[in-house]
């Protein structure tokens, strides 16, 4: 029984469970963030920052399956979003800037990572969706570069015996 979801064309970690008891738990430990997400991503251009915290509200319009990140809370049903990254490594592939990041998302909203670094202008290379078709076509990248590269259980008395435990690609 899988507990949560990937964006579609994102790959790497995912949690099961082999019981409605362990289900339960791992749902409860993702709706009260007991759980560190981290991904690896490259996004087009130089980041402004080499680590930075960005926060903001993220809106989802249903009828169109996207969503869009503001500053401010803009309307009912905009949600908060926390998304943390550090810069690993950056090159250029013919003429691109391309940002190689570690990513860390307090918040796990609905394509939070692909609209956030949208939103600040360094979508995900390869994403038609929030990024450059061109630049993606150019670079030949043909789906998002983005990987669930780890899921860790904070040291927290609320995560029992699985505190500390990680699991990784």
């Amino acid at each position: 029984r899988l507990v949560h979801r990937l964006d579609l064309f994102t790959s790497g970690v995912m949690l099961a469970a082999l019981n409605e008891e362990a289900e339960a738990f791992l749902r409860s430990a993702f709706e009260n963030h007991l759980l560190i997400k981290r991904y690896k991503a490259c996004a087009v251009g130089k980041m402004p920052q080499k680590s930075d915290t960005l926060n903001g509200f993220i809106l989802k319009d249903k009828t169109q399956a996207f969503v869009r990140v503001s500053d401010k809370a803009e309307g009912p049903g905009a949600l908060r979003i926390e998304t943390r990254y550090t810069v690993i490594r950056e090159e250029k592939r013919n003429g691109v800037a391309i940002s190689y990041l570690d990513v860390e998302i307090p918040t796990g909203r609905t394509h939070q990572i692909r609209a956030h670094l949208k939103h600040i202008g360094h979508p995900l290379l390869g994403d038609d969706r929030y990024g450059s078709r061109a630049v993606n076509r150019q670079l030949n990248a043909a789906r998002p570069q983005l990987v669930s590269a780890e899921i860790r259980f904070k040291n927290d008395p609320a995560a029992g015996r699985y505190a500390g435990i990680w699991f990784r690609v």
